[in-house]
């Protein structure tokens, strides 16, 4: 009753985590696995959204600690806050936590961070999380639904962050100053 996994990819998720982690998650009982959608995270609409709310519903009734979810980065945010709006109608008196993951390159890619990102959501301690339900677990940060959002573009991998990070107004600033530029540099050229 650690948890469930909910996953989007095509292969065998769990074949793969031995493969890749090696008794990372020996410790765990998985007591569900679910494919609910395989295509690009971009194309994932609300009916898609609600039937992976279907199988989370599914997946609390086996009370797990926590619902790992592995998403595509396009819309992984808005998957979150969709899950967390829903889990606050569900009216049960739920303390599972509900981790979605996503990585910046596929899992065959040699410089995936796929499998750290799945370890980090399976093995985080939730037992001392606030009173949300849902996270991303993403490049060792835990960030509530309600405050992720993607950091801006700065020719980087991408990254999510909390509103209520201090880097994030950092970050924005400097997202800005670069857009700034390049309009600068574009009038310069149509002109």
């Amino acid at each position: 009753k650690d948890g469930a996994l909910v996953g989007g990819h095509v292969f065998d998720l769990i074949e793969r985590l031995s493969e890749n982690m090696p008794g990372s998650f020996r410790h765990l009982n998985i007591t569900k696995s679910d494919i609910i959608y395989s295509g690009l995270s971009e194309n994932i609409n609300f009916s898609i959204q609600n039937i992976l709310w279907e199988s989370v519903k599914n997946a609390l009734s086996c009370s797990p600690a926590r619902i790992v979810i592995t998403h595509g980065t396009d819309s992984i945010e808005q998957t979150a806050r969709y899950l967390e709006k829903k889990l606050e109608l569900y009216k049960k008196n739920i303390t599972t936590k509900i981790i979605l993951t996503a990585s910046n390159y596929p899992p065959d890619n040699p410089h995936t961070d796929v499998w750290e990102n799945i370890r980090f959501a399976i093995s985080k301690n939730i037992s001392k999380l606030d009173k949300n339900f849902v996270f991303i677990a993403f490049q060792e940060r835990l960030i509530p639904a309600i405050y992720v959002v993607k950091e801006f573009y700065l020719g980087k991998p991408m990254m999510y962050i909390s509103k209520t990070d201090k880097r994030f107004l950092k970050i924005k600033k400097q997202y800005m100053k670069k857009v700034s530029n390049m309009k600068n540099i574009l009038q310069k050229r149509i002109y």
